[in-house]
């Protein structure tokens, strides 16, 4: 909204599925999502992409520009996962949990289907995802500082 100088409401839902069935329903005309849950709809024609947030093309919509692509550099959002544990988890339960998603996350099936939905498993230390967690902190909280945005 402000990096294209528009001005729409942003009309809060409860989730995805319910967001979706109100855009079908033609209200609102627009929506931001993920392509996880969008993928399904833009497939069977329900829903038309109008471009991804990301660094990079889709494999599954590789025709479809990023928003970088279509004059709005800067513009990319991810949304992520990560495991948590309570401070003060013992390091070596710590290091365990690590091992075995990392495992995980290399099994051949557990790749084919985060592939099938478009989603990019990266893996990594806890002090890789601890500085990750900061980085993204401090960049949305600037946006938010700038923006003036308040919780309602």
């Amino acid at each position: 909204k402000a990096m294209a100088g528009v001005d729409i409401v942003h009309v809060p839902f409860k989730g995805s599925a319910p967001a979706v069935a109100a855009v079908l329903g033609g209200e609102p005309k627009i929506m931001v999502d993920n392509i996880q849950t969008a993928l399904p709809h833009i497939k069977a024609g329900a829903l038309k992409p109008l471009g991804l947030a990301g660094d990079k093309r889709s494999p599954q919509l590789p025709d479809l520009p990023t928003l970088a692509e279509q004059g709005f550099p800067g513009l990319s959002v991810y949304s992520w996962t990560a495991f948590f544990v309570p401070t003060g988890t013992p390091q070596p339960v710590i290091a365990r949990l690590n091992a075995e998603s990392l495992k995980a996350l290399k099994d051949p099936l557990v790749q084919k289907r985060l592939e099938e939905l478009s989603t990019e498993a990266i893996g990594s230390t806890p002090e890789e995802l601890d500085r990750f967690v900061r980085k993204e902190y401090e960049t949305w909280g600037e946006l938010v500082r700038a923006l003036n945005l308040k919780m309602d």
